[in-house]
């Protein structure tokens, strides 16, 4: 099975990123200090750079400067507020909460932060999608994660239609809304430890728990916005088709006997917007186009 850091890698990161020369110079601080990225630094290799060194490097990055705050309701409402508001953002406009405290996913689920636990953020993307491909966006952002969790050595898997697991326990959840644009969320467990784990209500992990190492939540995000911007730029080009062979590759429903809703069947794969391809029990051939697998 290729991963999705791997197909990542494929891509040149010439021509996925724009990255500039090589001898570019980062240019740092009041007495113009640098750091120099060497000639022949391979992917893997420029992950161990502090993510801010790598920002420079690549000319068209999409995403701004995260925008972080000690505390939010959530991220996802917030930002849908301030565009009803009126407030001109720019694509790529990243909002972050090292704590929040009426965080939401789909169908209003509540997710609670404490701060610097776990990552949570909000991306605007002005985007021409349809809203037929938009319905795919959230299996993108899904496989951006799945990238950077292979990149710091995790097997992961995604879950129709949103979420990120590790060895069956979920990871990270998104949520995307559609508002002057699009709001991207994503909830990442990076630093919960086993006993919050287990409070949750469901399987769920952390990198902590994963790994044993606890990670600087901001650095998390910087590195996890370039997997994003990858995956994201491969969607609004060719929709779910760009998508399809590496969430097959990784999908955790795939052959699988499921029930979604009121719908019960094996899941065959996946159709030309990412719906799920689902056969019931009597053979009937069934499209599902949202709703939570269990």
């Amino acid at each position: 099975m290729e991963t999705a850091a791997a197909l990542l890698r494929n891509w040149r990161l010439e021509t996925d990123m724009g990255l500039s020369p090589i001898a570019k110079r980062h240019e740092s601080g009041s007495k113009g200090t640098c750091t120099k990225i060497p000639r022949g630094t391979s992917h893997r290799q420029m992950r161990t750079f502090p993510a801010h060194y790598l920002r420079p490097y690549i000319k068209t990055m999409r995403f701004q400067e995260p925008q972080w705050h000690d505390e939010l309701p959530s991220t996802n409402t917030t930002l849908v507020e301030w565009l009803r508001e009126g407030r001109d953002l720019p694509d790529g406009f990243v909002l972050a909460a090292r704590s929040q405290t009426a965080g939401r996913g789909r169908y209003e689920r509540q997710w609670l932060v404490r701060p610097g636990r776990n990552l949570t953020f909000s991306a605007l993307l002005q985007t021409a999608a349809s809203p037929l491909q938009f319905l795919s966006l959230p299996q993108a952002a899904a496989l951006g994660v799945v990238a950077y969790l292979e990149e710091n050595g995790l097997e992961a898997q995604t879950k129709w239609p949103n979420d990120v697991l590790v060895d069956g326990r979920k990871i990270c959840g998104i949520l995307a809304e559609r508002c002057n644009g699009v709001v991207l969320g994503i909830g990442l467990n990076v630093n919960m430890d086993a006993d919050e784990a287990a409070s949750i209500g469901q399987p769920a992990t952390s990198l902590r728990i994963e790994t044993g190492t606890e990670r600087d939540v901001e650095r998390a995000l910087d590195e996890l916005l370039v997997h994003l911007q990858v995956w994201i730029g491969r969607w609004e080009k060719g929709g779910f088709a760009a998508l399809s062979a590496a969430w097959e590759s990784h999908c955790a429903n795939l052959g699988q006997y499921v029930a979604v809703g009121e719908y019960t069947g094996v899941v065959l794969g996946f159709g030309s917007a990412g719906q799920l391809l689902l056969r019931e029990d009597d053979g009937t051939r069934r499209e599902v186009w949202t709703g939570d697998v269990a």
